[in-house]
């Protein structure tokens, strides 16, 4: 048996045995074997919601009804939709509101709880006026939108959402990469229907960055500053006192020089944000502490539709990566590729959560389905019947294919399908 190893061998003899034995009582042995693979694992969905945001402008994952949930969410073509989370997976699609122009055009979406009612809202910024427009979540759709400010932000290169003065409401903040070189301003939000007049609150901060984040790192209340550069893997922060951010300088070196994307998150819930980043299917994060950034680095989701997948159901890498948690709890990382929005948890420090051994069939796009359903390659009821399905056909013995690389979840797979073989000896 061509390319099996030691271990795969002995596995095949066992079946060997077994398959000999019950071949005795049909047709003699035709001393024939099979290929089977012990690679499907189906621990849970990986696939949360399919044919959404596909050919969306703006994609979001935030809880728009206040329910602790985050909610995919999608601007297209002038329109809001979203899709609710049940805390497994996301609801069929509605409407949530459509502005009176089809298209967006250069116009910013953001999300955020502008009015610290718990629920993330609509906001539309237009650079060309500096207009803000917010819509309220009203828990199943978006309010009419109101201008809450104008002639604020034109000429900045980015725009965020983000409570900086720990208030409970998101305010503006604009960040200007040229012009007013490194400058942040802020409109802090009233709660019922104004960003308050921008003010500076730093200033050379981020210019020679690659990536701009707000979220709380310190764990008092108020979303901080954070700044990284690809070419050094430097994470530099600038901590809010509630009226401007103050420069703490480098909290982490080396750490993401190949990011696709940055983020910063609580991820293990400690109520610090720590800070994370994308590259072809892996999630690294570097937990946030009392003092900075954890000098280890945890690689925490892997094989989550990386680029590679093409190769595999033709499905393309993410066109947009997010954190959230769409059970409330459990923090999940979420890719939409392909109109589909995969999302995987690992609350485990110490290890890494492969995507496949989740769930092999969302994660690889699989597009055949047998018999037996989207099967987990361990469920001793699909394994009788296909050993059933094995012998009936003639073969007298089988070839596992587990020998691709080190896969646990493929091997332990290959030793619940032998305990099996055994259970049907005895």
């Amino acid at each position: 048996m061509p390319g099996l190893t030691k271990k795969s061998g002995a596995l095949a003899a066992a079946l060997l045995g077994w398959m000999a034995v019950h071949a005795q009582q049909t047709d003699p042995p035709k001393n024939s074997g099979v290929f089977y693979t012990t690679i499907f694992a189906n621990e849970g969905p990986d696939k949360r919601l399919s044919g959404f945001g596909g050919n969306a402008d703006f994609v979001f994952f935030e809880d728009v009804d206040g329910d602790g949930k985050d909610d995919a969410v999608i601007l297209e073509k002038g329109t809001w939709k979203g899709a609710f989370s049940d805390g497994t997976l996301f609801s069929e699609s509605k409407v949530l509101l459509t502005y009176g122009a089809p298209e967006v055009g250069s116009k910013q979406a953001l999300m955020g709880d502008v009015n610290g009612d718990g629920k993330a809202d609509a906001v539309l910024f237009n650079p060309d006026e500096g207009n803000w427009q917010v819509s309220f979540s009203e828990g199943s759709r978006f309010a009419e939108p109101v201008l809450w400010s104008t002639g604020n932000g034109v000429g900045s290169t980015k725009q965020f959402l983000a409570d900086v003065n720990g208030d409970g409401n998101d305010d503006a903040i604009i960040y200007f990469h040229t012009g007013l070189v490194g400058a942040w301003y802020v409109g802090i939000s009233d709660g019922t229907g104004a960003f308050g007049g921008f003010s500076p609150w730093i200033n050379e901060f981020g210019h020679t960055a690659d990536g701009h984040l707000l979220a709380d790192v310190n764990g008092d209340g108020k979303a901080d500053a954070i700044v990284f550069e690809k070419g050094t893997g430097n994470w530099s922060v600038a901590l809010s006192d509630g009226t401007a951010f103050v420069n703490q300088g480098v909290w982490k070196s080396g750490f993401g020089s190949d990011a696709e994307e940055g983020f910063a998150y609580d991820v293990d819930r400690d109520g610090r944000a720590d800070i994370a980043y994308y590259v072809n299917g892996s999630w690294w994060v570097a937990y946030a502490n009392q003092t900075g950034f954890a000098e280890a680095n945890h690689l925490w989701i892997a094989g989550h539709r990386p680029a590679t997948m093409v190769s595999r159901g033709n499905k393309p890498a993410p066109k947009a990566r997010m954190i959230g948690k769409l059970n409330g709890e459990e923090v999940v990382a979420t890719v939409v590729s392909a109109d589909e929005w995969l999302c995987i948890g690992n609350a485990d420090k110490s290890r890494t959560k492969m995507a496949a051994e989740y769930n092999t069939w969302d994660t690889w796009g699989n597009p055949y389905t047998p018999a037996l359903g989207r099967y987990d390659a361990g469920d001793p009821a699909v394994l009788d019947e296909q050993i059933r399905w094995i012998h009936d056909a003639g073969f007298t013995y089988l070839m596992l294919d587990i020998t691709n690389g080190n896969n646990p979840w493929v091997d332990n797979r290959a030793k619940k399908l032998i305990e099996r073989v055994q259970y049907w000896n005895a």
